[in-house]
């Protein structure tokens, strides 16, 4: 699951199309439950691409510091 920044929003079942140390590439399913502001009684699915970008060195190794959704 990849998890976003605010928690009524993730993206889950991720398959991995392409990895790289620059990039990886990949679909899953974008879960919003977030309905204006108050929770859905049934969240809201959609299959998106996910790319990871931009890698940084961490005490952790090397993670990638950029993720957009389309």
């Amino acid at each position: 699951m990849l998890d976003c920044i605010h928690e009524a929003t993730y993206v889950e079942k991720v398959k991995w199309k392409t990895w790289s140390g620059e990039q990886a590439t990949g679909a899953g399913t974008y879960v919003s439950n977030d309905c204006g502001g108050a929770p859905c009684k049934k969240p809201q699915r959609w299959k998106v691409t996910v790319v990871l970008s931009d890698p940084v060195e961490t005490p952790e190794g090397i993670v990638f510091s950029s993720a957009t959704t389309y």
